[in-house]
C-alpha cells in the first residue's frame, strides 16, 4: 500500500494531527471544543511515508502558528502582570518586549521551523 500524500512510497508511519485548542482561524478567538468526557478529541489520521510525515507535521505547525504565537505572548504578559501588578498594560507589553531571552527563544523556535521547511527535499 502506498502513502496517502505522495502515492509513490510505501507507508512507514501513521500520523494523527489534532489540536487541544479550539479557535476561529480568522479571528484567533478561542471557541468551545467538544467535552473530553463526551467524545475524544477530533483527530485526522494519515498513512504516510517518512518524508510526507515530516512535511505534514511542519504544515500542521505552520497552520496553527499565529494562534500559538498569540498564546505564548498572552502567557508571557500574564506572567509579567502577575509579577508586577502595579504595571500598566503598556508597561507590561514594554517589559515583554525587553525580555530578550524569551524573545530569542520564540524567534529561534520559529526560525527552526522555517529552516526545516526550506530543507524539505520535495
Amino acid at each position: 500500500m502506498q502513502a496517502y500524500c505522495c502515492a509513490s512510497k510505501p507507508i512507514e508511519r501513521i500520523i494523527q494531527l489534532y489540536s487541544l485548542d479550539f479557535y476561529d482561524p480568522d479571528t484567533l478567538q478561542s471557541t468551545e471544543g467538544p467535552s473530553s468526557e463526551s467524545s475524544p478529541l477530533p483527530a485526522v489520521e494519515f498513512l504516510v511515508c517518512a518524508p510526507c510525515a515530516n512535511t505534514a507535521q511542519l504544515y500542521h505547525r505552520c497552520y496553527h502558528m499565529k494562534y500559538h504565537l498569540l498564546k505564548m505572548c498572552e502567557d508571557k504578559l500574564e506572567v509579567i502582570g502577575t509579577q508586577h501588578p502595579e504595571y500598566s498594560p503598556e508597561k507590561t507589553v514594554e517589559a515583554a518586549r525587553k525580555c530578550r531571552v524569551w524573545l530569542n527563544k520564540v524567534l529561534t523556535d520559529y526560525m527552526d521551523i522555517w529552516k526545516k521547511i526550506q530543507n524539505l527535499d520535495h
